[in-house]
């Protein structure tokens, strides 16, 4: 803010002007838990918050292996491939979000088939 304050050569509309950012390339793959992602594209809802987003759909290894070289500024994973791949990635990375929580609860449902 206080930059905002500094006086400046440049007339009121170009100091107003911002440049646009190149979009936050999130990385993401088939698990329930991070499709939601594309859930919120559909329904337009980085556009209704000015939030400039590319979404990847990739493998989920080649997914990690993006994020690690750079390729990508955000992956959904899990916690433990997180910690793995934090480690090898070129710049320091930070959990953000947890979408998607499972204990042991994954499950098909199904129902009975008598063979009489």
């Amino acid at each position: 803010m206080l930059a905002a304050g500094c006086a400046s050569d440049k007339p009121a509309d170009a100091a107003a002007e911002v440049p646009a950012a190149a979009p936050l390339k999130i990385g993401y793959s088939d698990w329930p838990g991070w499709v939601a992602w594309e859930v919120a594209k559909e329904k337009g809802m980085f556009e209704k918050n000015g939030v400039a987003v590319e979404l990847v759909w990739m493998d989920y290894v080649p997914s990690m292996d993006a994020f690690a070289a750079g390729a990508l500024d955000a992956v959904s994973m899990t916690n433990g491939d997180a910690l793995v791949t934090g480690s090898s990635a070129k710049k320091p990375s930070t959990a953000i979000l947890i979408n998607d929580y499972s204990n042991g609860n994954d499950m098909i449902v199904a129902r009975s088939v008598s063979r009489a």
